[in-house]
């Protein structure tokens, strides 16, 4: 970990990148420019975290291109910048309370695992560009309620997981929704859910699957 730098020279970043370490931290640092972004990404594979960076511009995005990020920090996200962090292999923006339907269409041109746990409100047309993300875990635990519509979409994503674990309040009608896809065995997505909820699913009426075919 450096997590207590806040600045770092060129000669700096390009000593860390050429390492071999796994995983870099370094969240102390409040801006990247895409010069120190590229020599930090090195050569290896790694994990970067950059939890204290508000914003990033697409070129620095670009320049960490196919790596695993932790940019928890970010408060907003254009769509540009979306566009760069699709080609990466695992994103978490948990710092993000909103995010726009240009900027959810280019997140779900990946094929990685993204994670949007700060998420608390999401609109169903932003839902509906999310559920085509073909990664492996679409993670949204900081929704603690979804419309139908909301449900509808997630249940049909094309990611392997859906985590909806921070769901508390749900409508019979979502409910149903949630169980239809738990139920059905050919559909390929996981929802996954508290115990609390799964418990609440489980006491429905058992209810045909062919309503969603």
């Amino acid at each position: 970990s450096f997590n207590g730098l806040t600045s770092l020279s060129p000669e700096v970043a390009a000593a860390l990148g050429a390492t071999r370490l796994n995983s870099l931290s370094l969240d102390g640092l409040t801006d990247l420019d895409a010069k120190t972004a590229k020599a930090l990404a090195g050569e290896y594979e790694r994990s970067l975290s950059f939890g204290g960076l508000k914003s990033l511009s697409p070129e620095a995005a670009a320049a960490l291109a196919n790596r695993s990020l932790s940019l928890d920090g970010l408060t907003s996200l254009s769509p540009q910048t979306a566009r760069a962090l699709a080609r990466g292999k695992y994103l978490s923006l948990n710092g993000l309370s909103e995010l726009s339907l240009d900027a959810a269409k280019e997140l779900a041109l990946s094929e990685q695992t993204l994670s949007l746990n700060g998420l608390s409100d999401l609109p169903a047309d932003v839902a509906g560009a999310l559920a085509e993300l073909r990664g492996y875990e679409l993670s949204l635990n900081g929704l603690k309620e979804i419309s139908l519509e909301v449900a509808e979409s997630l249940v049909k994503s094309r990611a392997n997981t859906v985590k909806l674990e921070g769901l508390v309040n749900a409508s019979p009608e979502v409910l149903r929704t949630l169980q239809r896809q738990r139920r059905t065995s050919y559909h390929t997505t996981s929802v996954r859910l508290s115990d609390d909820m799964r418990r609440r699913i489980d006491f429905l009426p058992r209810i045909d699957d062919d309503v969603n075919r």
